[in-house]
């Protein structure tokens, strides 16, 4: 589950028009069908 500024940072980064491959590389995040989460649970408190 995504916290609500990696949500906004998503969804920037999609309405600029980049893949959601990219995306998901940028933001740290992992695609799951059409839903993104986070790479790695310890990855969350590092960026917070």
């Amino acid at each position: 589950m995504l916290g609500m500024l990696k949500r906004h940072e998503v969804e920037i980064l999609l309405k600029a028009g980049h893949s959601k491959a990219e995306v998901a590389r940028l933001a740290r995040v992992q695609v799951e069908g059409d839903a993104f989460s986070l790479l790695h649970e310890s990855n969350q408190s590092a960026l917070t």
